[in-house]
């Protein structure tokens, strides 16, 4: 791999990295895992919650220039099990030689297109979100109101926003300063869901051309009882809001690139579709070795990755037959709209001939047969996307400086 500064920005190549390798153990399995992180730590709270339950450092290398992190992999991923490099903008990537390596967005946009009458609106959501959660908003006596008082902002800010983040995901929220969160206010709205005269729920938005931000939301966190039904009202009166003032889509923002994210899931439900939008930050996920440690991650964590422009949503199906009923199951799961390609991976093939497709198998869900294979996680990261031209390969240890 080679990193390649755009013309006009030489200045950042002063960025460094951060070295460390941390051990412990797989995120639901009594297995031990290691893992070789090399960045500057943005995303690295994210990545340590998705591959282990517990974990400690083992070691911290010294600080290096972004330029010389091949060396750096170099140096520690043979004894590791699979390595993860965080790369910042502007940086171009390209790659040398042969590896098991997948490149994955660090965040996904989701978006909702507004198009038709509200009735055409509601029809796109999830089937789940039109009767169970639009359900809840009735029963619930669920409203909602706008405002732009700055002391509104602020109060959403220091009991919604910020310690909702910082309940939820921990040391891996990506807290906004305070300045940005008013800025945005500013140039939009507060929307705030009421529950008789109690806020449950409140997000920015923001107004961009023809689409409608959601940029910042939050929920109160001392009486979680109240919740219920209080994040359907905030989508479902964001798409009222969208609707009643002529925008032509809703930005629901960033989600990480695991199909199975809780909110990547809640979005898609009213609609969203998946984007790359080529943001900040790119994941550079190398396998050092094929063992239940690393399968169990991808069993785990079915991932988006990069294909080229193309987005592709990879699942490692369980290790057993796959079922018409399994099949079924993961293609309600996992497909998005936006996605061009969801593959899954059959560890011990599927219960009819992979060339059988049932009927109801849609052209953009592809079926890997894995039965008999040797070494899965080469074949889960293989370039080649089924009935595709074989692709060569990449590797982050071969990076050239």
């Amino acid at each position: 791999m080679r990193y390649r500064l755009p013309p006009g920005l030489r200045s950042f190549a002063s960025l460094r990295a951060g070295v460390s390798v941390y051990s412990g153990t797989a995120r639901g399995t009594p297995n031990r895992v290691s893992l070789l992180y090399v960045g500057n730590g943005t995303n690295r709270e994210f990545v340590l919650r998705q591959v282990f339950d517990l974990y400690r450092r083992e070691h911290s290398g010294r600080n290096c220039n972004i330029w010389a992190a091949g060396q750096a992999i170099e140096t520690y991923a043979k004894d590791v099990d699979f390595s993860i490099v965080d790369v910042p903008w502007p940086y171009e990537i390209r790659y040398a030689d042969e590896g098991r390596i997948l490149e994955i967005p660090a965040w996904i946009r989701q978006a909702r297109r507004i198009d038709g009458d509200w009735d055409s609106i509601v029809a796109g959501f999830h089937r789940n979100v039109r009767g169970t959660q639009l359900r809840k908003i009735r029963q619930r006596g669920l409203t909602y109101r706008t405002t732009s008082d700055p002391a509104q902002v602020d109060s959403f800010y220091d009991r919604f926003y910020r310690p909702y983040l910082a309940q939820r995901f921990g040391a891996a929220a990506s807290i906004a300063p305070r300045a940005m969160v008013r800025a945005a206010a500013r140039s939009g709205t507060l929307l705030q869901v009421l529950r008789e005269d109690s806020i449950v729920a409140a997000a920015v938005l923001r107004g961009r051309a023809a689409t409608l931000q959601m940029s910042f939301v939050g929920f109160p966190t001392a009486d979680l009882r109240r919740l219920e039904g209080a994040s359907a009202a905030m989508y479902f009166y964001t798409l009222a809001f969208a609707h009643e003032n002529e925008y032509r889509s809703v930005d629901f923002v960033g989600s990480r690139p695991v199909l199975s994210d809780g909110v990547l899931r809640t979005k898609r439900g009213w609609g969203a579709a998946v984007y790359d939008d080529w943001a900040m930050e790119t994941l550079l996920l190398q396998f050092n070795r094929d063992n239940p440690a690393v399968q169990n991650f991808l069993y785990t964590t079915p991932l988006i990755v990069r294909h080229g422009d193309m987005l592709v949503g990879k699942v490692l199906a369980p290790p057993e037959e796959l079922t018409e009923e399994g099949l079924r199951s993961i293609q309600r799961r996992f497909t998005n709209p936006g996605l061009d390609r969801l593959v899954v991976y059959a560890t011990k093939g599927f219960s009819r001939p992979a060339v059988a497709y049932p009927e109801w198998v849609p052209r953009d869900v592809s079926i890997v047969d894995l039965r008999g294979r040797r070494d899965i996680v080469a074949a889960y990261c293989d370039d080649a996307l089924p009935q595709d031209p074989v692709m060569s390969g990449r590797s982050i240890a071969g990076m050239k400086l």
